[in-house]
């Protein structure tokens, strides 16, 4: 393929042909906080469609190249994040990783052995099925970094202390078409290995980025034994003592597991028409709506939920549909009590490997990473030989 992260990351002042990307959001400088929204054309199983938080950051240092990791929250699930810029844009690098079981079940502990200390090793084999695991490994990976030497700071470097700052060495194993690759990170201090499976991604994959909202302390409301005094100025500024008070006023999104947020009447009995004076103003953007509410549904797009069921009643519910008339989605809602007026459908999984996308890819004349194209053209084959069946 003509786009190649790994050759962008190992001679960035190589020239790419690459289409030129202009950047839709901001992803230079994410945050513990922020969301991620994927599209459902990312071919990684846990990412599409699916919405997946920051849950942590991470700095590699090497030498004078630095690179931001974003540790991934999605439904669960652990998957690790980079961002690399170019004048072109954005692309992706996402790794998942592995646990000693698999480790030793897709690669060999023998065999990884060789790669987890400095050695002459080149290439390694991948025995995991392709059917289950081919959108994250590849048959055969070799190696481009050789045992680099670097730093790995927990945060960003501007904020982490350097009692953060652990020393590492580094083997980087790249596949043929330069889409996937094998991570080895060896930790000087402890000894301990990390192996990550890593898939290079266009930055399309992220459909949309939820920034956290930024906190607003709410005022402090005074005693009312005591005289409200005005607050002393120095040089235009408050005391260095309220800044830190405000400071260490607690977030309610960063509350500790285990702690529940309680939305209702307050302890204290108020007057009627009066409200508490702890509340703070309402932002502007709240003030000037038409409406009187803010639907999270205007935000966020609602999710599917997957009903799984035996066979009798699968039929039952098949059933019902036909001699009603309508979608088996809407029957299930009214059985809950939910109104719907959304059409049904039915998904069927249909694992493709690389080999398949290529072979499909000389059927349709078409560029084997061109995935999108090569499912729409798959999806009216498939439409068209139904349609023949049907008929007889």
């Amino acid at each position: 393929m003509s786009w190649n992260p790994v050759e962008k990351l190992l001679h960035p002042s190589a020239p790419v042909a690459a289409p030129v990307r202009k950047p839709s959001m901001n992803l230079a400088h994410l945050a513990p906080g922020s969301v991620l929204h994927f599209s459902r054309d990312c071919p990684l199983p846990p990412l599409s469609g699916a919405r997946a938080s920051i849950a942590a950051v991470r700095t590699y240092c090497f030498g004078t190249d630095i690179t931001v990791s974003y540790q991934l929250d999605v439904a669960g699930a652990v998957l690790f994040l980079t961002i690399a810029e170019d004048a072109q844009g954005y692309y992706l690098a996402v790794s998942r990783a592995l646990a000693p079981p698999e480790q030793d079940a897709f690669f060999g502990r023998d065999a990884l052995g060789f790669f987890t200390e400095a050695s002459s090793a080149k290439t390694i084999r991948c025995k995991a099925d392709p059917v289950v695991e081919g959108a994250w490994t590849a048959p055969r990976y070799s190696k481009t970094v050789d045992w680099a030497a670097g730093t790995l700071t927990q945060g960003r470097l501007s904020t982490a202390g350097l009692r953060q700052t652990r020393q590492f060495h580094y083997n980087l194993l790249v596949d043929e078409s330069g889409e996937k690759a094998l991570e080895i990170e060896h930790d000087d201090d402890t000894g301990e290995n990390r192996i990550l499976l890593t898939v290079y991604r266009p930055a399309e994959d992220i459909a949309s980025l939820a920034e956290p909202v930024p906190h607003i302390p709410a005022p402090q409301a005074p005693s009312r034994d005591e005289p409200v005094a005005a607050p002393a100025i120095v040089n235009g500024h408050a005391p260095e003592e309220a800044e830190q008070e405000r400071s260490q006023r607690t977030d309610f999104r960063r509350m500790p597991e285990g702690e529940s947020i309680h939305i209702g009447r307050s302890p204290r009995a108020e007057r009627p028409g009066t409200l508490p004076a702890e509340l703070p103003p309402l932002p502007s953007f709240l003030l000037s709506r038409e409406k009187s509410y803010l639907s999270l549904d205007e935000i966020i797009t609602p999710e599917s939920e997957r009903v799984r069921c035996d066979l009798p009643s699968a039929r039952l519910l098949i059933e019902l549909a036909l001699k009603r008339r309508l979608h088996v989605r809407d029957v299930l809602r009214e059985l809950i009590g939910l109104d719907s007026a959304t059409r049904d459908e039915v998904i069927f999984e249909l694992p493709l490997t690389e080999e398949d996308y290529r072979a499909l890819a000389m059927r349709y004349r078409l560029k084997p990473d061109h995935r999108g194209e090569i499912r729409d053209r798959l999806q009216d084959e498939l439409r068209q030989k139904l349609a023949m069946v049907a008929k007889g």
